[in-house]
C-alpha cells in the first residue's frame, strides 16, 4: 500500500496524460487534488495537474501542443509529400505562402527539396512549440515573472529587428543558423503570454455565462 501511494508523486513529474489500467477504486483510495479522474469499466484516465495546471489549463495545453506541433509538423510534410504526393505538397507550400516569402536561399533543405517557411519561420514555430512543451515544468515564480514583464517580447526582438534590418539594407547576410535561433529566442517567450490570454478568456467567459438571468 505505501509503494502504492508513491506512484502518484513520480507520475506527476512527467507532463502527460496516462493511460492506466486500473479498478474504479483508484479514487476513492488514493485520492489526489489537481487530478480529474474519469473512469470506466477497466481503464482510468488521469490527466495530470503538472506545476500547478488545473484540468482546463490542462486541455489548453494540449490544444496548444497539438496545434502548433501541426504547424511545424507541416513545414516538413511539404518536401517529404512532393514526390508522392504533389498535389498535398502544392497545397502545403500555398498554405505557408501566405505567411512566409519561402525564399529558396534562406530557407533549409530536407530531401533535397526546401522548408515549407523560410529559417527565420521555423524558428518561430519550433521555439514557441518547444516552449510550450516544457511549459507544465516551469516554476509558478518564473511562470508570474515573465507574465509581469511583457516587454521581454520586445526585448527579445531586438535581436531579429536587427538582424532583418541589415539584410534589407544589404549590410550584411546572416547565416541561416542565427536566423533560426534569433526566431527560437522570440519565440520562446510566447506561450507565457499565451497560456495566461487563455486564462483570461476562459475566465471572462464564465463570468458572462454567471451573470445571465436565469429564464
Amino acid at each position: 500500500l505505501r509503494m502504492e501511494r508513491k506512484l502518484p508523486r513520480l507520475v506527476a513529474s512527467f507532463p502527460v496524460i496516462q493511460l492506466e489500467k486500473l479498478t474504479d477504486l483508484y479514487p476513492k483510495l488514493f485520492p489526489q487534488p489537481g487530478y480529474h479522474v474519469l473512469t470506466n469499466d477497466l481503464y482510468c484516465y488521469r490527466v495530470m495537474r503538472v506545476s500547478g495546471m488545473n484540468r482546463t489549463q490542462s486541455l489548453f495545453w494540449l490544444g496548444t501542443i497539438f496545434l502548433s506541433g501541426l504547424i511545424l509538423a507541416g513545414t516538413f510534410l511539404a518536401p517529404l509529400l512532393q514526390e508522392k504526393n504533389p498535389a498535398w505538397s502544392a497545397f502545403i507550400y500555398h498554405l505557408f505562402s501566405s505567411v512566409c516569402h519561402q525564399k529558396v536561399e534562406r530557407s533549409f533543405f530536407w530531401l533535397d527539396r526546401p522548408l515549407a517557411v523560410c529559417s527565420r519561420c521555423l524558428g518561430f514555430y519550433a521555439g514557441f512549440f518547444i516552449s510550450a512543451l516544457s511549459y507544465p515544468l516551469w516554476s509558478r515564480r518564473l511562470v508570474r515573472w515573465l507574465e509581469s514583464r511583457p516587454s521581454l517580447i520586445l526585448v527579445a526582438a531586438i535581436p531579429l529587428i536587427v538582424d532583418a534590418t541589415g539584410g534589407l539594407l544589404g549590410l550584411w547576410w546572416t547565416p541561416l543558423g542565427i536566423r533560426l535561433a534569433s526566431g527560437i529566442l522570440w519565440a520562446a517567450f510566447l506561450p507565457a503570454f499565451w497560456f495566461r490570454a487563455l486564462a483570461e478568456l476562459n475566465r471572462t467567459k464564465k463570468s458572462a455565462t454567471d451573470r445571465k438571468p436565469l429564464a
